[in-house]
């Protein structure tokens, strides 16, 4: 018999809370760098601000994953997603600029060398389908993201990346 007492113990932990910004009914073209990082300025005057961290996904994999929500083009042509490759540095500058130090985190389909590239580019982790321990993941990213606030906090911007 299923222990659900058991089962809501064990999971009782902190993790990362997945939302996209803006949300699909509020997206748009107009929709940009500023946009969310006055949205992250807005959540991190909350009450209690929450530690930040943004992930990105490549839309483009090999086969579905029935767990994902993302946007996703189901494809084995890796240079589909060579224009989002290019994009994330940019984005990354762009959010040191706006002054949000929140590790960015990138998944999908990506090359060795381009997962290389992304990590000299500032990204914090980088996930691929080799990345199948879920567990393992989520541990990383509250990681990643508690050494972020941390380091916020005490001035020194922006964790380094792993």
């Amino acid at each position: 018999m299923l222990d659900l007492l058991a089962l809501t113990e064990q999971y009782d932990v902190r993790a990362p809370r997945y939302t996209s910004y803006p949300t699909a009914a509020d997206f748009h073209d107009g929709v940009g760098i500023r946009e969310l990082a006055a949205a992250i300025g807005r959540s991190n005057g909350d009450a209690v601000p929450a530690p930040l961290g943004l992930y990105l996904h490549l839309p483009f994999c090999h086969s579905l994953c029935f767990y994902c929500a993302c946007n996703r083009v189901i494809t084995r042509n890796a240079e589909r997603a060579k224009h989002y490759r290019e994009l994330i540095p940019a984005v990354i500058d762009a959010l040191r600029e706006a002054g949000v130090g929140a590790p960015v985190v990138v998944g999908g389909i990506i090359p060795e060398q381009d997962a290389a590239e992304l990590r000299r580019a500032g990204v914090a982790a980088v996930y691929t389908p080799k990345d199948f321990d879920i567990s393992t993941i989520v541990s990383e990213i509250v990681d990643l993201v508690g050494a972020s606030a941390n380091a916020n906090a005490n001035g020194n911007g922006p964790a380094p990346a792993k």
